[in-house]
């Protein structure tokens, strides 16, 4: 036996297939998953914005700098200055300046990729909250189809309740 076609059916049969696959359609995305995604767009926020005061911070101190001898000693003061400086010159500064050269240049490119992460982070934020915004727009659509959906099945069914069936001729 065959089945009839869709279009054969009946309106009211129609309607009820259409709600019954409504119905069983998993609803993810449903208003109540927003306020998180909402809540963890705006704590993302707030953490950016740590993250990039802390940046300044590091970005203020990414320079490390040979620091001059200074004595608070009276009178033989500068005489401590001049033998640490000159000890210091034999001694130290060879092979101190180029491990200085070398913390600065690794300080300025994790600063710069510190930088570059932050940027990602904002543009991603920016995406969040976007994609956040279009969410709240969709459901809010969903839930007016789905009204809609109800006001067409009521009246459907009201239609079919005051219309007088035809017997088969």
């Amino acid at each position: 036996m065959d089945r009839p076609s869709y279009t054969d059916l009946p309106v009211a049969e129609r309607m009820r297939l259409i709600r019954d696959a409504i119905l069983s359609t998993p609803r993810g995305g449903d208003a109540d998953d927003l306020p998180s995604v909402r809540s963890s767009a705006e704590q993302i926020d707030r953490l950016i914005d740590q993250l990039a005061n802390s940046l300044a911070g590091a970005r203020s101190i990414a320079t490390v700098k040979e620091q001059p001898f200074t004595s608070g000693t009276p009178i033989l003061g500068p005489l401590i200055v001049a033998v640490r400086s000159a000890w210091n010159w034999m001694s130290t500064k060879w092979w101190v300046r180029p491990m200085l050269a070398q913390q600065n240049g690794f300080n300025a490119e994790m600063t710069s990729a510190l930088r570059n992460s932050l940027q990602v982070m904002r543009l991603t934020a920016l995406a969040l909250h976007r994609l956040t915004a279009l969410a709240e727009a969709q459901q809010a659509e969903i839930c007016q189809l789905r009204h809609e959906v109800a006001n067409l099945q009521a009246r459907t069914v009201g239609a079919e309740t005051s219309t007088p069936s035809r017997a088969p001729q």
